[in-house]
């Protein structure tokens, strides 16, 4: 018998497998759990949320500034040569 005639096992990766189907199931749950968070938030404390909500703003504005300029070129010039905020006269002065 050689290592040729073993059949894959369905727990390494496999489409449809116990692992991935757990994962699956985890998802589930913790979408759930937030659905449930969010849906006791807006019948209970629905004036909390709304005081709250002029800060989520400015958070959510703060986090896309950090995470969302990487592809921007901040800080350095364009492998182009263009530079920001000048403009070519076009005459070679």
């Amino acid at each position: 018998m050689n290592h040729d005639e073993h059949a894959p096992v369905p727990s390494q990766g496999a489409p449809g497998s116990d692992r991935d189907r757990t994962k699956l199931y985890g998802w589930i749950v913790l979408g759930l759990a937030v659905a449930g968070l969010a849906f006791y938030l807006i019948t209970d404390h629905w004036p909390h949320v709304l005081a709250a909500l002029p800060y989520a703003g400015i958070i959510l504005v703060m986090g896309m500034h950090l995470f969302m300029h990487k592809g921007h070129n901040h800080g350095g010039g364009s492998a182009s040569g263009h530079v920001h905020g000048t403009k070519s006269s076009g005459d070679g002065r």
